[in-house]
C-alpha cells in the first residue's frame, strides 16, 4: 500500500505528511511509500507507477470541474483505493453525489492538528481492518 498526498499549499502538505507518518508509526502499520504532489495531475502520473489499494489524501476544490474529473480518473485506476478529501466547505460535498464519486471520508482544511490526527488514525484503522479482512468495496 502506498499513501498519496496532494495539496498545493506547501505548509499544509508538510503538516499532513508529518501527521500521517506519526500515526503510522504509532499504529505500527506497514506501508510502502508516502508520495506527495502539488497538484492532481502530478499525483495521477505517480499513481500510474503504483499498485492498487492505496490511500489518497487530496486537497480539492469541489467547484472545479477539472478537479472532479481527475478524482474520477484516480478512482478508475484504483477502485479498491480509499479517497480522503480536504475541502474548504462541507456544504459543497453534495457535488460528490452528483458526480457519483465514492469517497471514504473528508477533512475540513484549517482544522486543528489533533482533529486531523484523530481522523487520519480512524481512517487507517478502517482501511487496514478492511484490507486485512479481505473485504472489498
Amino acid at each position: 500500500m502506498n499513501i498519496f498526498l496532494s495539496d498545493k499549499n506547501f505548509l499544509r502538505r508538510m503538516r499532513i505528511k508529518n501527521i500521517i507518518k506519526k500515526v503510522l508509526s504509532e499504529k505500527n502499520y506497514k506501508w510502502n511509500k508516502l508520495i506527495t504532489s502539488t497538484n492532481l495531475r502530478q499525483l495521477i502520473e505517480q499513481i500510474s507507477l503504483s499498485s492498487t489499494r492505496n490511500i489518497y489524501f487530496i486537497s480539492v476544490d469541489l467547484e472545479n470541474g477539472e478537479d472532479l474529473k481527475l478524482i474520477e480518473q484516480i478512482h478508475a485506476f484504483d477502485k479498491q483505493g480509499s479517497l480522503v478529501l480536504f475541502v474548504t466547505h462541507e456544504e459543497k460535498l453534495e457535488v460528490l453525489y452528483q458526480h457519483k464519486l465514492e469517497v471514504l471520508d473528508y477533512l475540513v482544511q484549517g482544522a486543528q492538528e489533533e482533529e486531523y490526527r484523530e481522523k487520519i488514525a480512524s481512517i487507517y484503522d478502517f482501511c487496514f481492518t478492511r484490507w486485512c479482512a479481505g473485504v472489498e468495496k
